[in-house]
């Protein structure tokens, strides 16, 4: 398993248990977005929001890895420059909206069933919630780790 991140995120906690739990243990990718408004995704991950693969999580699976490389041809076969990683990330994951996933009839909080591309390479996404994987935006300018009752940051972005 690997968190694949760019230089200029940082992690201010070990995430690994949170990876241990059960929404999250039963990913197969795990992503932050690029929202910023916490109160909202705290109720419910945004889905309209870009995922900002500054900050993934791949489980080393053979579906995962399958995703990877239909993810890499992705972006080494873009005709345009605007296609990279993150760009060719949510083109694959929203090519169909992302299902809620419902195991033995439950919800499962902020886990997704994603058929990534047209050829459909499946897996199970866990969205990052906001207010503990925090982005440039609700770190530096909201400011919102000072907030009363916010939880400590995990990772900023």
């Amino acid at each position: 398993n690997v968190w694949a991140c760019d230089a200029d995120a940082v992690f201010m906690h070990d995430p690994r248990p949170l990876m241990a739990e059960r929404n999250y243990a039963l990913a197969d990718i795990a992503i932050a977005t690029d929202c910023i408004d916490i109160p909202l995704d705290s109720r419910s991950p945004l889905m309209h929001c870009d995922f900002n693969t500054g900050l993934v999580y791949l489980r080393s699976k053979p579906n995962t890895i399958e995703f990877a490389e239909l993810w890499r041809e992705t972006v080494a076969n873009a005709k345009e420059h605007r296609i990279r990683d993150q760009a060719a990330f949510n083109m694959l994951t929203k090519v169909r909206p992302p299902t809620p996933l419902s195991i033995e009839g439950s919800r499962v909080e902020r886990l997704f069933s994603v058929t990534a591309g047209a050829d459909g390479a499946d897996f199970r996404l866990a969205v990052l919630p906001l207010s503990r994987f925090l982005n440039g935006h609700t770190y530096f300018v909201q400011h919102a780790h000072t907030l009363p009752g916010a939880p400590s940051p995990m990772s900023v972005h």
